[in-house]
């Protein structure tokens, strides 16, 4: 799980599981005395590192297409362009997760 939430005696949480049978897949929950959910991020906050990201990219993407014309390519072009590339697809997925879990909590 995001972050370090405490989980207090006596407190009334609804969570989601990966796996409904087993409580180490916690992804998250809500706790209904203070309506916050805990766990993950809110998709807003995951939208701007996606939307940051993607930002990045572009111009790391300017920035070694301008290399690659002057005829100064090189193997860690491909490299930083698959780690870049890795990167996003994490962001991305982090927003999927914490929109999924937050439509969960939040009906």
């Amino acid at each position: 799980m995001r972050g370090a939430p405490r989980l207090e005696n006596g407190m009334v949480v609804t969570a989601v599981l990966r796996d409904t049978d087993n409580w180490q897949t916690l992804v998250g929950w809500l706790n209904h005395s203070t309506s916050e959910i805990c766990g993950v991020d809110s998709p807003e906050t995951s939208f701007w590192w996606v939307v940051a990201g993607i930002l990045m990219s572009t111009l790391l993407y300017l920035k070694w297409i301008n290399e690659a014309h002057s005829g100064d390519t090189s193997a860690r072009v491909i490299v930083w362009t698959i780690a870049v590339l890795a990167i996003n697809a994490w962001s991305l997925f982090s927003w999927r997760r914490s929109v999924r879990v937050y439509r969960l909590l939040k009906p």
